[in-house]
């Protein structure tokens, strides 16, 4: 059974990832640790509070990294057979937007969303760099 214990490390883990410069998680670890984090708390068999709670004076609660990340991964994803998709897919799982069109501006969500979206930019420069 996941616990709320690995929940919260992932959520501080991915936190750091996110809005820490003094984190070395990459881009391609960080969606990685979000794929487990979305199949942890979809496959969590306690009370939904229980970890929708956690990291409430942080940057972004559990909902926000997830909706943020779920908005990132359509517009970020590599293909139906890459890790990008399937962490979407993961976070689908729990974050079903329905007739939404994105994160709210000035919103944790949305904070999350640019981060990530920053975040590609450079994985994706670092990568162009690599191959000339």
């Amino acid at each position: 059974m996941n616990t709320i214990k690995q929940i919260t490390k992932l959520h501080t883990d991915i936190e750091r990832a996110i809005f820490y410069t003094d984190s070395n998680t990459t881009y391609d670890e960080l969606i990685g640790l979000l794929h487990v984090f979305a199949n942890l708390i979809n496959d969590f068999e306690g009370d939904n509070d229980e970890w929708l709670y956690i990291g409430e004076c942080s940057s972004a609660t559990p909902d926000s990294l997830l909706i943020g990340a779920y908005w990132h991964l359509t517009e970020w994803h590599g293909g139906q057979y890459h890790p990008t998709y399937a962490a979407m897919c993961s976070i689908g799982q729990v974050f079903q937007p329905g007739m939404t069109n994105g994160p709210e501006e000035e919103s944790s969500e949305h904070d999350v969303y640019t981060a990530l979206n920053t975040m590609a930019e450079k994985h994706s420069e670092n990568k162009s760099v690599a191959h000339s």
